[in-house]
């Protein structure tokens, strides 16, 4: 039996427990029988130890069968996700798997979930002037008058042509503004476009025809009567009889209002002489303003005389004794200088000089 090989033997399948079997036991051959070999393959029934169908369920049976033969418990973490997928797990939420680097049409994040830092302006959150890089020649109000400030002229098209006038010379004559003018003497009856024959005799009339014109006025009297047409009769008429409605025409009749020269000897009935009067401290004697001057100054008074005039004359009545300036001639050869209370000083002059003396003093 030694000789034949193991594999060349027949086999049993149903071997029972009192057949032997070989055995090497450390080098040494011996034998066992079936019934003694050790059962490592022991089959267990509901109940056993303890084992209920709660404990072990056919589910989990499948699970056991699903079991890749030849698995490890050293897999590595590249052999794992090989075979198992995100969306494959326990658990998984469709809004935790999404990738926001595409547009996720209707689906967004939340607004409690990120800051807003893209903000959405309108056109009234700015000015045109506040904006960075604007010019003030780029905002510039073109359909008002901007002064100095005007479009470069390389920016637009000129179609406002300036066109001088020419000048004229002969009957009409112009000059640079355009201004057009007939000359004297340039139009003469013969140059106009009119009927009729122009005369002596004869008028242009404003439809443009010569006509001789109608004498309509047959009144001829001075009062529209039948007197004759006499200048006594007409003043008569016209209530303007000479010597008894106006005077008579006479070069030598003086007037009131102008000065006059008289060359005959006059008598005058009575004369009222113009006054003039001061209170002031210093009087220039204004000769226009009449001849007789009164100065009421408390104290003394400066009177100034005016420039000498012939034939001309004037007194000066002083409440106090007056002091004087000028060129005076007195009567006795000396300013007067005595005398109290209202005091009266005539003056005369030839042209040359004024002469004076004192009329009277203490008058009260």
């Amino acid at each position: 039996m030694s000789s034949v090989k193991v594999s060349a033997l027949s086999a049993k399948t149903s071997p029972s427990g009192s057949e032997e079997l070989l055995i090497n036991d450390g080098g040494t051959s011996k034998k066992i029988t079936i019934a003694n070999l050790p059962d490592t393959n022991t089959t267990y029934s509901v109940g056993d130890g303890g084992l209920t169908q709660v404990n072990f369920t056919t589910a989990d049976n499948s699970k056991l069968d699903a079991i890749e033969a030849g698995a490890t418990a050293d897999q590595t973490a590249g052999e794992i996700e090989a075979i198992v997928t995100h969306d494959n797990l326990l658990g998984f939420v469709a809004n935790e798997h999404i990738d926001w680097t595409t547009d996720q049409g209707t689906t967004n994040l939340h607004a409690g979930n990120y800051t807003d830092t893209n903000t959405t302006y309108t056109s009234s959150d700015f000015t045109h002037n506040s904006l960075s890089g604007v010019t003030a020649n780029e905002h510039i109000d073109w359909t008002t008058d901007q002064g100095a400030t005007n479009v470069h002229s390389g920016n637009y098209t000129d179609t406002d042509t300036v066109y001088t006038h020419p000048n004229h010379s002969g009957d009409v004559v112009s000059s640079g503004d355009g201004a057009m003018t007939i000359q004297v003497d340039a139009v003469d009856i013969a140059m106009l476009s009119a009927t009729g024959t122009a005369s002596a005799t004869t008028f242009l009339r404003g439809d443009n025809t010569w006509v001789v014109p109608t004498d309509t006025n047959t009144d001829t009297k001075w009062d529209g009567g039948t007197t004759g047409l006499t200048a006594a009769t007409g003043r008569t008429s016209l209530g303007l009889v000479i010597g008894t409605d106006v005077q008579a025409y006479d070069a030598d009749t003086a007037k009131l209002d102008v000065a006059q020269s008289f060359t005959a000897t006059q008598t005058l009935k009575g004369i009222t002489e113009t006054e003039a009067t001061s209170s002031a401290s210093t009087y220039t004697i204004d000769l226009a303003l009449g001849t007789l001057f009164e100065v009421t100054h408390a104290s003394l008074c400066t009177v100034t005389m005016p420039t000498a005039a012939a034939g001309k004359a004037f007194t000066v009545i002083a409440t106090v004794p007056a002091a004087w300036s000028g060129t005076i001639l007195w009567s006795g050869g000396a300013a007067p200088t005595t005398g109290s209370a209202k005091t009266i000083y005539s003056f005369v002059s030839n042209g040359s000089s004024w002469y004076g003396m004192q009329a009277g003093t203490g008058f009260a």
